[in-house]
């Protein structure tokens, strides 16, 4: 302890115990501290109002302790070396600590109660821990660490809000905020690095987020958000790098995830939503062999709309499940060798699914009534496969490209499946329909497909598209039709050479044109 404190605790002493009141005293608190060497310890404790203690220690193996009791107290500290522990304890009201810390091996406690604290923590160095405690509202929190191997641990009661940026290795943060309008942010460069947000309360936002233009770069890095509330907002935006994963869990009305520009391979991502008009959204992510999840639990939620979610690479995994009502997806992958799966329970949902490039999978599954399903491949040997199950339910696949495949089953009544068909050897286009009226409209343009159609029912027809005759042009198609039932028509056209069309009909009142040229 340096002589001007000392003096300074010596007059404070001296005042109080003159008589001095109580109120002048906690108003000219102040103690600077000052100490270079080693094994240094320095203890500071005030009460009252009005306190503010500063202090700078150079040296190793240091130890400060800070307590600080009333209103409007302030505290700074600088400390540089190693081993070095810092530990700061603010209550009432309006409280500022900033600790800057450089060395290895640090250990930083902050603890703030009541009304409108603010930390500031920087720290340079490696095996580094911050824990900050901040109880009250209008508390900030910005913590800025660069080196390897620390660990940031951040609780929030109040109207909080959070950054913490981590520059290098093997780093974690643990961020708590209970409250209202929380914000939680976590910004990376490096590998390793973990993130885990935790958000009760209404309007919260929480992701990894590029605060600038530059992204957050590196590999293997993982964050995951929880967020129960109404409001809520999570997001990984500005991502560059492999083997990184974003996690999001959202319980509540009208929450917001999404994956915003987002360049590596091997990523994965992970939405799950449970409540009413929550939205999942992936924009410009670009990379091969990413994988991910999006499960949605709730009315009127959405994947993608009213834009179109956009995944470009190759062998990526894409799996979305919507369980309520009024639900819709909107996705696009461009790319080859991509999986995609769809499920939907629920009545009056769409989804549209596009995709561009090779060896492309879909199975896209649709229970309940009123359900609309669009899909589009465009390119050569991808697979669509349609499985919808209820009434009133509409299909549609369009397809340009060769060697695709198609199977388009629909269980229930008063269904309609379109196919259109552009390309040569598309060999394997298969549409099955069991139940009454159903409506098959049929268009293939090219050389040696083949279309297999099999309706059971009451009223069912096989046509084209617009509600005109099926058209099969090209040379070398072959066109089957199975019915069993009543009152079913069959219609259409064929242009070119060496076609085959094959029907069976069982059943009363069934009627078949076919025009050959």
């Amino acid at each position: 302890m340096n002589l001007y404190t000392k003096r300074t605790l010596l007059a404070l002493t001296v005042a109080a115990a003159m008589g001095v009141t109580s109120a002048q005293a906690a108003e000219t608190h102040r103690v600077n501290v000052n100490q270079a060497g080693e094994a240094n310890v320095a203890d500071v404790s005030q009460t009252d109002q009005r306190h503010e203690a500063e202090l700078t220690v150079t040296g190793d193996s240091n130890s400060t302790i800070v307590s600080q009791d009333g209103v409007w107290t302030e505290s700074y500290n600088t400390v540089s070396g190693d081993s070095n522990s810092v530990n700061i304890n603010q209550t009432d009201t309006w409280h500022t600590s900033r600790v800057t810390v450089t060395g290895n091996e640090n250990t930083v406690d902050v603890q703030q109660n009541d009304f409108l604290n603010i930390n500031d923590v920087v720290i340079t160095g490696d095996s580094n821990t911050a824990d900050i405690e901040q109880d009250g509202f209008i508390n900030s929190a910005d913590t800025t660490i660069t080196g390897a191997d620390n660990n940031v641990r951040l609780y929030q009661l109040g109207s909080n809000a959070s950054i913490v940026e981590m520059n290098g290795n093997a780093n974690t943060a643990d961020i708590d905020q209970q409250g209202s309008d929380n914000l939680a942010v976590f910004r990376v460069t490096g590998n390793d690095n973990d993130a885990v947000i935790v958000q009760e309360g209404n309007s919260n936002q929480a992701g990894e987020v590029a605060l600038d233009n530059t992204a957050n770069v590196g590999n293997n890095n993982d964050i995951t958000i929880s967020q129960l509330g109404d409001s809520n907002f999570a997001a990984a935006k500005g991502i560059q790098g492999d083997n990184n994963s974003f996690e999001a869990f959202q319980t509540g009305d009208s929450n917001v995830a999404f994956v915003y520009s987002l360049t590596g391979n091997n990523n994965g991502f992970a939405i799950e939503q449970e409540g009413n008009e929550n939205v999942a959204d992936l924009r410009f992510v670009n990379g091969d062999r990413n994988d991910a999840e999006i499960f949605q639990q709730g009315n009127n939620n959405t994947v993608g709309e009213p834009q179109v979610a956009i995944v470009d690479g190759n062998n990526n995994e894409l799996e979305i499940e919507q369980t309520g009502n009024s639900n819709a997806v909107d996705f696009a992958v461009v790319g080859d060798d991509n999986n995609v799966y769809l499920e939907q329970d629920g009545n009056s949902n769409l989804a549209q699914f596009i995709a561009q490039g090779t060896d492309n999978l879909m199975l896209l599954e649709s229970h309940g009534d009123n359900n609309e399903v669009y899909s589009f491949a465009i390119g050569d040997d991808n697979n669509i496969d349609v499985d919808q199950e209820g009434n009133s339910n509409f299909g549609y696949v369009d397809i340009t490209g060769n060697d695709n495949e198609v199977d388009l089953e629909q269980e229930g009544d008063q269904h309609e499946a379109n196919i259109t068909i552009a390309g040569n050897n598309n060999t394997d286009v298969e549409v099955t329909q069991r139940g009454e009226l159903n409506l098959v409209d049929l268009l293939i343009s090219g050389d040696e497909n083949t279309a297999d159609i099999m309706q059971t029912g009451i009223g069912n027809w096989v046509g084209g598209t617009e509600g005109g005759a099926f058209s099969v042009d090209g040379s070398g198609n072959s066109l089957t039709i199975v019915q069993n039932g009543n009152d079913n028509l069959v219609t259409g056209s064929q242009t070119g050479t060496g076609h085959t069309i094959d029907v069976t009909q069982n059943g009363n009142d069934n009627f078949v044109n076919v025009v050959q040229n």
